[in-house]
């Protein structure tokens, strides 16, 4: 790779994308890792450092970047298929102006879901890229669903609840506010994120509240977490891996 990989390579069983700090989407062969093809893209003077999560449909990779636009092309050679802006700079210094799409790309059936700094929460279709849906909102994070809501953290780490295709703020919480925590994941009735000091926290899907928590690693958690069979996985920042049921 030409620099970093600071989010989890995507496969679809015959390519493996990556992206890369320096805004490049690189797809490998996923049975001998040979480069099949590079797209790229203008890096702003100034962004944050990280890169938001590649996504593979049936025949197209999605992938944000630090110039707060989306892109998809072609899986089999990366041709150039669609772009959107997620994000328009503003303002006259560098640091005003940055825009970046770090946060995991969220495919919903015929759309997917964006959010920037600095910028919107959009919604595209995927073979198009038709604006479906948008808002203004701030944020490095992916998006979460659930009970008919879409879930995101702002920069300052407050968690809202959007009904689904409008602007409608359903509820939010800024009980966490400042507290670094990590994407919104949905599990059961739930929301769980963590924060800069390996807090987990449960939340309400209905009405937001803070219904549970504990602490997972006293090194604190960055790594978003993840929902699998009603278990909640978090990786801390000491390298401690936990499994939680809820009960």
């Amino acid at each position: 790779m030409s620099s970093e990989v600071l989010s989890a390579p995507q496969t679809n069983g015959d390519i493996v994308v990556a992206q890369t700090v320096d805004d490049k989407l690189v797809a490998l062969d996923a049975g001998d890792g040979e480069q099949r093809w590079i797209y790229e893209t203008t890096q702003p003077a100034l962004t944050l450092r990280g890169s938001s999560k590649p996504a593979i449909t049936s025949d197209s990779v999605i992938a944000g970047f630090s110039n707060g636009t989306l892109v998809a092309v072609t899986a089999d050679d990366g041709v150039y298929i669609w772009e959107e802006r997620v994000a328009v700079p503003e303002g006259d210094y560098d640091i005003d102006r940055v825009i970046d799409v770090d946060g995991d790309l969220l495919l919903d059936g015929g759309r997917i879901l964006a959010s920037s700094y600095q910028g919107n929460l959009m919604a595209f279709e995927v073979t198009t890229g038709r604006i479906v849906w948008g808002m203004e909102a701030s944020s490095y994070h992916g998006m979460a669903q659930g009970f008919g809501n879409i879930y995101y953290c702002d920069d300052k780490s407050q968690v809202f609840a959007i009904r689904d295709n409008s602007e409608d703020i359903v509820w939010d919480n800024s009980d966490l506010l400042n507290r670094r925590i990590t994407a919104p994941t949905a599990i059961g009735n739930y929301i769980a994120v963590a924060d800069y000091e390996g807090y987990v926290h449960l939340l309400s899907q209905i009405d937001g509240r803070i219904v549970g928590r504990i602490q997972a690693d006293n090194d604190g958690v960055r790594a978003n977490l993840i929902a699998n069979n009603g278990r909640l996985f978090v990786f801390g920042n000491s390298g401690r891996l936990t499994a939680y049921q809820l009960q």
